[in-house]
């Protein structure tokens, strides 16, 4: 019995010194030479900074894009097949480590089409770089969801799926540019 409690307090331990260096390793690896970089907590994507609010799964599309907003940042926008294969991967981390199968992302249906938060592109269905999603399109999971009471999650294997915007909650993913960070610059790391 205390060999099986040594194990266990073992293996949480490294969970924690796991995380810690991931993301001690993503801050410091996401300074540039100039300065501008990812806070704690966030790490970069393409030429962004995410941060996965694991804290507060039970918020609905709207409560989480507030929350984002709170930390001047927002949902997560996708734009490019490299930025969607790097946010798999996060994602794939995220889901091993905390068990969260979908989080909320910035895309949702207004007015019938499908737009991301950033207001960069317009979609009428899936982004074309999106991997197929039998449940993100017009053949609905839920068929109680109200016409614009759709909002987008992304899953682990990096498929969007249709959620209620409303109904459901769920974790979340904010983004916002790198910003200057103090004292830091790549000859200082």
């Amino acid at each position: 019995m205390f060999l099986d409690v040594f194990r266990l307090s073992m293996l949480k331990y490294s969970h924690i010194l796991r995380i810690l260096s991931l993301l001690l390793i993503s801050h410091c690896l996401s300074v540039s030479a100039d300065g501008y970089g990812c806070e704690l907590q966030w790490q970069q994507l393409h030429r962004s900074c995410v941060h996965f609010i694991t804290d507060r799964p039970g918020l609905n599309w709207q409560e989480a894009r507030d929350h984002c907003k709170n930390i001047t940042s927002d949902l997560l926008s996708i734009d490019s097949r490299q930025e969607n294969k790097q946010i798999k991967e996060l994602v794939k981390y995220y889901v091993e480590n905390f068990g969260f199968l979908e989080w909320w992302i910035g895309i949702r249906q207004v007015n019938g089409t499908w737009q991301w938060v950033d207001g960069e592109e317009e979609y009428a269905k899936i982004p074309p770089w999106a991997p197929a999603s039998d449940s993100y399109s017009d053949s609905r999971e839920d068929s109680n969801v109200l016409s614009d009471d759709k909002c987008a999650v992304i899953d682990d294997k990096g498929k969007l799926r249709e959620k209620s915007c409303i109904r459901e909650k769920r974790p979340f993913i904010c983004e916002k540019l790198p910003s200057r960070l103090k004292g830091l610059n790549s000859q200082s790391l």
